[in-house]
This record gives structure tokens, sequence and C-alpha cells, in this order.
């Protein structure tokens, strides 16, 4: 994978070269370039580079010919050749110490091997090992397109380049979860990062948890969500591969992508035709629906649970990949709950229907718990949601739906985005929508609730905000007074005011119930 100092050794320009410390470490030691260096070091030595060096000024001074090794190999040099002859004749001990104890190789070379040679054939080494591993990026890329026109899977076409990197290599999605890799069995225990982990803006290396050395190439799939190629390797001397290596298999890669891509479009368009049939009851053709419910393994002799949600995009246009990544999340989230469901976009919502085998309630919550967890993992909208109120059966569906709906809608208006409400939650709302809408409940609320606005604007005394916490505390003036933070007497002359407005007392429970209707009638209006 790399042309390393066993290599440049091997030379028979290097045949009396002598390898003073590091020996077993020669071939794990990536040579990328070489250069000759004397002192000062400073920060002229590059990571992974040959130096060379005659030793000149450290024939009397072992001391400084050992900080200059030490700042040699803090320079993460592959390897230090030392030209022993003239300057110094032969590296002193506790140099040859100290790059024993470090595994630092360090090599002895005899005058007579000029440098300029030894840079030629190194440099030359390096071309021809470049040349060689293009050849090897180049075929990856044929096998996995080759792989790819006979029908293998994405995890195969991963394995190819396992193969060829002996890392493990997985990919990432950012509105995803699922993980792109080679079959389990490889690596069974094998543990993966979390795209939220990883920085998508340029190719990284990082070190991870459980001792392995990352590589992070990111990319975008069809120039649409990011993700993110992983090779996980257990050894920290194994190559970075380069970028523009990366970049063609990622190219090939995109094939698969497109393929699936084409798959979970048309997936979601059954769906969609499914629930939509559904809901307008267009049973024109029982067998074929039937056929196209199994396809999706929805049964049409079960009871079902509906959900409807209404993503939140706060200005952002929701696009045909937003949809599809939502629309597989929740299928993925609902296959977790439930044996049989049905999961896609239908006008502006998007519809989940589940399989009622159990408690009903469990099971919505159930899966609005696990979906909330993930759409915020990935960085979704926030969604609102409208529940029906009982399971149904496939003719009853429309209606489930429509009451889940009316739920979503009926949520939002009272207590804004990002709630759930049931239909059943909602009948209150229902009914007072209603009536507010009645011309003649429209007259007896301004006649009773009029004159207490007016009062307001008048004299500036909020006797509508008295009444409303009055009926809060169920007509108890202790509780209502220390609420308003008033004095007793205080609100008893309000309460008396507001009598007097309205022509109802507050003693009577039956203009109690009708101050409370009214008051809940106008809140609605105004």
């Amino acid at each position: 994978m790399y042309y390393s100092v066993d290599q440049v050794l091997a030379q028979p320009l290097m045949g009396k070269a002598k390898v003073l410390s590091g020996m077993r470490l020669l071939k794990q030691c990536p040579v990328e370039s070489v250069s000759v260096i004397e002192q000062p070091v400073e920060k002229f030595v590059k990571k992974n580079e040959l130096v060379l060096t005659t030793g000149i000024g450290f024939d009397r001074a072992p001391e400084t010919f050992e900080s200059f090794v030490q700042e040699i190999y803090a320079s993460h040099a592959s390897a230090l050749a030392v030209a022993t002859g003239r300057h110094i004749k032969t590296v002193p001990h506790q140099v040859i110490a100290f790059a024993q104890n470090k595994g630092f190789p360090l090599i002895q070379l005899p005058w007579e091997i000029r440098f300029s040679d030894v840079i030629k054939n190194v440099l030359s080494g390096i071309n021809h090992w470049e040349e060689f591993m293009m050849h090897q990026y180049k075929k990856l890329q044929r096998e996995m397109i080759n792989a790819y026109l006979e029908g293998k899977s994405i995890h195969e076409a991963l394995l190819v380049m396992e193969h060829f990197s002996q890392a493990h290599i997985y990919i990432l999605q950012r509105r995803n979860e699922t993980i792109f890799s080679t079959a389990p069995e490889r690596h069974p225990h094998h543990p993966s990062l979390h795209i939220n982990q990883l920085i998508l803006d340029k190719p990284s290396v990082m070190n991870t948890a459980w001792g392995s050395r990352a590589q992070i190439y990111p990319f975008e799939i069809l120039n649409q969500s990011k993700a993110a190629l992983v090779i996980d390797s257990d050894s920290s001397q194994l190559p970075i591969i380069p970028p523009s290596i990366l970049e063609q298999a990622i190219i090939a890669l995109q094939l698969w992508f497109k393929k699936q891509q084409l798959a979970i479009h048309q997936s979601n368009t059954e769906k969609e035709r499914l629930i939509a049939t559904m809901i307008s009851k267009d049973w024109k053709n029982g067998p074929s629906f039937v056929a196209r419910a199994e396809r999706q393994k929805f049964s049409p002799t079960e009871n079902y649970c509906c959900i409807v949600g209404k993503p939140e995009q706060s200005g952002h246009k929701q696009t045909a990949q937003d949809t599809n990544d939502l629309a597989e999340l929740a299928t993925k989230t609902a296959q977790e709950i439930c044996e049989s469901s049905l999961c896609a976009f239908h006008s502006k919502y998007l519809v989940i229907f589940l399989r009622a085998s159990g408690d009903s309630q469990e099971i919505t919550e159930g899966f609005l718990e696990r979906f909330e967890e993930k759409r915020n993992g990935y960085h979704f909208p926030i969604f609102s949601w409208g529940i029906s109120d009982r399971p149904a059966n496939i003719h009853e569906l429309s209606t489930s739906y429509k009451n889940a709906c009316i739920a979503l809608e009926t949520g939002r208006s009272r207590h804004g985005i990002g709630t759930r409400s049931t239909f059943t939650d909602t009948c209150e709302f229902q009914i007072l929508s209603h009536l507010s809408k009645n011309r003649a409940a429209k007259d007896i609320v301004q006649k009773i609730i009029g004159p207490l606005v007016a009062y307001n604007s008048e004299r500036g005394l909020d006797l509508m905000h008295t009444l409303t916490y009055y009926i809060h505390h169920n007509g108890n003036v202790s509780q209502t007074a220390r609420a308003l933070s008033l004095q007793r007497q205080s609100l008893i002359y309000r309460l008396q005011k507001i009598e007097g407005l309205t022509g109802k007392s507050l003693s009577k429970s039956d203009d109690l119930f009708l101050l409370q209707l009214c008051v809940k009638l106008w809140t609605m209006t105004v």
C-alpha cells in the first residue's frame, strides 16, 4: 500500500547500508519524500520523509547529535540515514540506544554512497510505486463497476474496497440511519462512528474510541444528501488513501445510490397511490388493490392506527429528496414497532398506518417517541402530529385519516407547531369552533363579553382577565386574589362590577357556565 524504508534498502545501491535500529519496523515505515538535513532541524522535515545527514559538527558532540536525532524523530520522519567516514566515524551508542528505544529506523551509510544517487533512487522508487498504485486504483474502479454490471449489491462493492485497503469500510448518511457496509458477519462486533461525530466539510483523519484510525472522506449522494466514506483501520501504519483515489471509488458507488434512489422512489410512489386509494375509497378494482397492498406487506383484513404528521419547514421548501428521506425514516421506525405498516406522503401530510396488534395508544406513542428521537438526530424539521382516536379497518381508514388531520390542524391552531393532538382531545375545540360561526351565538357573546372589553378600554381595568382567573380557580375568591396579587376586597369589587356589566350572577351555576362559554368563544374570535 506504500513505498517503505524496507524497499529503499532493497535497492542495489544500498547494499552496504547497515540498519542500527528499528529493523522489525522497516516494512511499516512509508517513504513519501527524501531530503538532506544538517543542523538545525527546525520545521524542515516532513512526515514520512527519509532524512539523509553527514553528521557534520557531531564528531565531538554526541549530546548534540542525540538532540538532532530526537528532533528528526519528533518530526515523524520515516528514517534517518547517517553517512559515516568523514565527519563522524561511527554513530554514538547513546544515539543508537535512543533510536532503539523509540523503534526509529537508524541507518548507517558508507561515505562513498553519494546522496545524489540515494535521492535519485528514492524518488524513482516513489514514482514507480505511485504509478503502480494508480494502476491498482483504476483496477479497483473497474472491479467495482463490473460488480455493479453483474447485479451485485453495494455491500459486495465495499467488500472489494476492503480487500484493496485492508481496512473496515462503511458509509454513513446525514439523513438516513442506514449504514452501508460489507456483510455483518465479517465485522460482527466492530463498532461504527455516527454521522454527527464527523466533520463533513473536508477529508479528515481521527482516532476512534476503540483504538483504530478512521479516515473520513465526505461526499454527496447524487449531489443531494451528505454522506461520508469511512476507512476504519486497526493499524496506524497503513497509509492514508489519497482523496483523488477515493473520489474515483465514490464515482463508482454513485451507480448503486442511483439504483437505490430509483427503487425507493418507485416504492414510495406505490405507497402514495395505495394510501390515496384508501382515503378516497376508490375500490373499483378490489383484487388489484389487495395485490398492491400485499406487495407492501399491508394486510387489508387487519385494523390500523392512523397518524398524520406535518413537517414545519420554517420557510425551507421541501424537496423530493426530503420527502423520500422522511418517508423512509418513518417506514424503518414503523417496522421497529409493528409487523405491518404503511408510510407515505399524501398531500402535505406524512401518513402512517400502524397495525393495531395491542394497546393502540402504546403503539402510536412508541412510534412517535422513536421517530422524534431519530428526526432530531438527523436534523429533519420539527413535526406537528395528529392521531385518530381508535384503530379502524380498511373501509374506515378514510375517516381515521380525516380525524387525524382535524386533530393535527386543531392542535396547531390552539398550541402552535410541534404539538401532538388526538381527535378525542379536540372535541371541545370542534364544538366551540362550530358555535363561533353561529350568528346567534356571536350576538350572545357580544352582549355579555362586549361590556367587559369596553370597560377595559375606557377605565384600563381588565375585567376579562379577572373573570378568566376566577373561572380557572373554580370560583374560589381567596385563590383568585392570590393569583392576581389582589386584596380580597379589591377582587370582590371587580367581581361585583363583572356581574353588573354582564347581567349574570357568579353565584349561579348556569350563569357561570354561560360566562365561561362566552369567554372561550370570545378568545377564539379575537
